[in-house]
């Protein structure tokens, strides 16, 4: 039986014409991948993804399918997360903020359901609505969703500009479909509104 291969990944030194086949770029189109997606093109059953924690999270959504993304049984197909971050969200402009309350804004974001918050790529603590359905008292850094709108307190003193903000914007993390013997260890996956993954089959 072959040797599954190692596909490395890296978003900040791969570049997606590369082969993925080396951790470091040594030109001749040896190197890694800049996206999970293209690794996850070029690989083959029994594979295992390497995937570089650079501090900056991969923004994509991966789908692994069918025999191309499986094990046998005996040498799973994996992806190695080294505690990379998954990422699905999206900044939110500071300019679709409007001023609520006193240190309060308000932002109604294409996707009004299952949101998340995110401050510096770090979930904030969410308060819910009161039982009228009205917007709780927040704290400074806490969030509510209220009648499709995310609401955010400010620190005192501070002006909305100075936080970078992110909310969910894509659908699905990780999804497995008709595959089978996966590992996928040390990967964070967040900042997706329906599900981080789906393997509902």
């Amino acid at each position: 039986t072959a040797s599954g291969r190692d596909l490395f990944v890296s978003n900040t030194g791969g570049d997606d014409s590369f082969n993925g086949l080396t951790a470091q770029a040594t030109g001749d189109y040896n190197g890694p991948t800049q996206s999970i997606n293209r690794a996850l093109h070029l690989a083959r059953k029994g594979d295992r993804i390497v995937i570089a924690n650079t501090g900056v999270p991969y923004r994509e959504s991966i789908a692994l399918v069918g025999n191309k993304h499986a094990g046998d049984g005996f040498r799973p197909f994996i992806i190695q997360g080294n505690g990379a971050v998954l990422d699905g969200s999206i900044e939110t402009p500071v300019y679709d903020w409007e001023a609520f309350a006193k240190d309060e804004y308000r932002f109604r974001p294409e996707r009004m359901s299952y949101q998340r918050l995110f401050l510096n790529d770090r979930p904030l603590e969410f308060v819910p609505p009161t039982d009228e359905g009205l917007v709780p008292l927040l704290e400074p850094l806490q969030w509510s969703l209220v009648d499709g709108y995310i609401h955010f307190r400010v620190e005192p003193g501070k002006m909305l500009e100075e936080y970078p903000l992110t909310h969910a914007r894509l659908q699905v993390g990780i999804t497995l479909r008709q595959t089978q013997d996966v590992v996928v260890d040390n990967l964070i996956v967040q900042g997706y509104y329906l599900d981080g993954v789906n393997a509902h089959d």
